[in-house]
């Protein structure tokens, strides 16, 4: 079983800047910096953009490491939230993926997969997380160091999620805290992300 419950440290690292906040539609393909995302070098952990992707890695073993965007988005609207991203080593029973909807550290929404084929989806408030969806298994996750396409849609009142395409869990939809929308990973990962699309549903 996934022992991955408790996280025990957030660490954030986040751009600032303060002109041209960006918008829905948005894509962003990590072929340039145009979009201002956090490029970083220490020794707990590093991030930046080469040859076309978003390379992620987080060095402790202990917590997690998060990074965002502001990517304003009409959640009146029906939209999408999409990822593709690559695990490219360390502990494979502990989750990647997306936060969503996050105002700060503690106020945060994140859709996580292992490289073992499980995900979990879940909500922090005040500095609580909350399970929206506990750690389950699902045969649409790919393993190991394939790619994975994360999506997060909502339709009307409901939130609708993705892996690969392939619809593996529904719930309710729930007011976002704040504008940002971005990338988290575990304790000793690396991963690679390959883009991020929001956008409307037609």
């Amino acid at each position: 079983m996934i022992k991955y419950l408790t996280i025990l440290l957030w660490i954030v690292a986040q751009t600032t800047f303060a002109q041209n906040d960006k918008q829905a539609p948005f894509f962003e393909s990590f072929e340039d910096n145009r979009n201002q995302w956090h490029q970083f070098e220490e020794k707990e952990a590093t991030g930046k953009i080469e040859k076309g992707k978003y390379w992620f890695t987080h060095r402790r073993k202990v917590g997690s490491w998060s990074l965002w965007n502001t990517i304003l988005l009409d959640t009146q609207k029906d939209f999408t939230i999409e990822a593709k991203i690559q695990f490219l080593g360390g502990y494979d029973s502990h989750g990647y993926g997306l936060i969503w909807g996050a105002r700060d550290l503690e106020n945060k929404y994140f859709f996580l997969v292992t490289s073992k084929g499980f995900y979990t989806i879940r909500k922090m408030e005040g500095g609580k997380v909350k399970d929206i969806k506990p750690w389950t298994a699902n045969v649409y996750i790919r393993q190991g160091n394939q790619e994975n396409t994360l999506k997060i849609t909502k339709l009307g009142k409901n939130m609708l999620f993705y892996a690969n395409n392939e619809l593996i869990f529904a719930t309710d939809f729930q007011a976002f805290f704040g504008d940002e929308i971005g990338f988290t990973l575990a304790r000793n990962m690396k991963i690679a992300v390959d883009y991020l699309k929001v956008s409307y549903e037609k």
